[in-house]
């Protein structure tokens, strides 16, 4: 794929005395070993807030949406991102408060489980205890969902793309066929209790 312009995303660097401890105790992933992880900001109840990937740079740490820095195009036309957004919901990928229900949808309703982006061995962290719970109990009864847009519920719907043709959803797994789902999903579907 193409180098490809995310405007939809930035750059956070956060250094100090002990970075990586203050972000353990607020982010869902492990962010004491190995970098970059994939992790959330939750509400006390377990919804997503915000999404973001943690890298380190020497002492710094990184909070970013963007898989390559490098300084943005000055001749940047509007809607680049457009290829990178289509490759990613074809496979099944929602990322960004428009995609991940803006502070209504669990963390692990957003596949986060199966997708690395929660750690269940860390410790504490804001909203890690409902998370954790329906871990344990294998509860998530609906997940976020990337389908043609051609099978869109205008009432499950998050945010549609029509002109890429795909419809980011929240349905309760029961309504989440299997074989139309990603590979990474199957066993979330199959899973007694998912």
């Amino acid at each position: 794929m193409a180098n490809t312009t995310l405007n939809d995303r930035a750059l956070i660097r956060l250094s100090g005395d002990d970075v990586r401890g203050f972000l353990q105790g607020l982010v869902t992933n492990d962010v004491s070993g190995n970098l970059p992880v994939w992790a959330a900001l939750l509400t006390a109840q377990g919804k997503a807030l915000f999404d973001f990937l943690i890298w380190a740079d020497e002492a710094d740490v990184l909070k970013l949406g963007q898989r390559w820095l490098a300084p943005a195009d000055e001749d940047g036309a509007a809607g680049v991102e457009a290829p990178w957004r289509a490759h990613r919901l074809a496979l099944g990928v929602t990322e960004g408060r428009a995609e991940l229900g803006d502070g209504t949808t669990l963390w692990l309703e957003c596949n986060a489980a199966e997708l690395n982006g929660v750690s269940f061995s860390k410790g504490c962290y804001v909203g890690q205890e409902n998370t954790a719970r329906m871990n344990w109990r294998q509860k998530v009864n609906r997940r976020l969902v990337v389908v043609p847009i051609a099978e869109a519920d205008a009432k499950r719907q998050v945010i549609a793309y029509p002109e890429l043709g795909w419809s980011v959803e929240h349905r309760r797994v029961e309504g989440i066929d299997p074989a139309k789902a990603p590979a990474w999903m199957h066993s979330a579907l199959l899973s007694p209790g998912s």
